[in-house]
């Protein structure tokens, strides 16, 4: 569904696409007029044209395996976690997506992508942030990663800078690790509240970590010294499962 936010006081439905193969949608990034959109039931990676809002078009699909992972997309590439793997697909073509490579990386949930470097979570426990060099979108390769109870069912991620920040679901926590060594990332610090309960999701803007938290709440986190994050404000946000700015 496209809705138009331009007056923030009357959200307006421009139009919805209904398609079986959206059944289970499951997440969904954005690039320029396209939108990725990975299924948990039929595991699909779907290409949609979003580029008039009022005309939503399915173009391509293509298999990826089901489950609960994450999707990003970046340029030519969209990289989804699905079914104990990483799988690299091609969406030059949008009418026709094509799987490039696949790596083994067990329960993927959290993705976010800068540069050659796609950074996965790990839902399970221990929590782990895993570092993948996509550099040769034939051959992935997994470089390091760091294991850390406070990532216990790691979910969302977001990176900036040196810096990864992470959602650890299941230890209701808020987790800085040092990626400065792609070989080699080490856990800085982590940050739990009482306000602060079962996080799914992290945006990053400027100096702030904003975190939807399923235990109903929607945190600021001041990471203006990222081996200090401070609980700056919080509101109830019933069931936040994710969140943008």
């Amino acid at each position: 569904t496209s809705v138009d936010i331009s007056d923030p006081n009357n959200l307006v439905v421009r139009d919805t696409l209904t398609s079986a193969a959206l059944d289970g949608a499951w997440d969904i990034s954005i690039v320029g007029g396209f939108a990725y959109i990975k299924t948990r039931d039929s595991g699909l990676l779907l290409v949609v044209d979003i580029s008039d809002p009022d005309n939503l078009i399915e173009r391509g699909s293509v298999g990826v395996g089901g489950g609960e992972g994450g999707l990003i997309a970046s340029g030519n590439f969209a990289y989804v976690g699905s079914a104990g793997q990483l799988v690299v697909v091609d969406v030059s073509d949008p009418d026709n997506p094509i799987v490039r490579d696949t790596l083994a990386v067990t329960s993927p949930y959290g993705l976010d992508v800068v540069g050659d470097f796609v950074y996965v979570t790990r839902f399970s426990s221990p929590g782990r942030l895993t570092i993948v060099d996509v550099s040769d979108p034939d051959n992935v390769v997994q470089r390091g990663f760091v294991d850390n109870a406070s990532m216990n069912s790691a979910s969302g991620i977001a990176v900036s800078g040196n810096y990864a920040y992470v959602a650890g679901y299941g230890a209701s926590s808020f987790t800085v690790v040092d990626i400065s060594d792609p070989d080699s990332p080490t856990w800085e610090t982590s940050l739990a509240t009482a306000n602060m309960i079962n996080p799914r999701k992290v945006y990053i803007s400027g100096d702030y970590a904003y975190v939807a938290n399923y235990g109903g709440t929607l945190t600021a986190i001041d990471i203006s010294d990222p081996s200090n994050p401070v609980e700056e404000k919080f509101i109830g946000v019933a069931n936040a499962v994710d969140v943008s700015v």
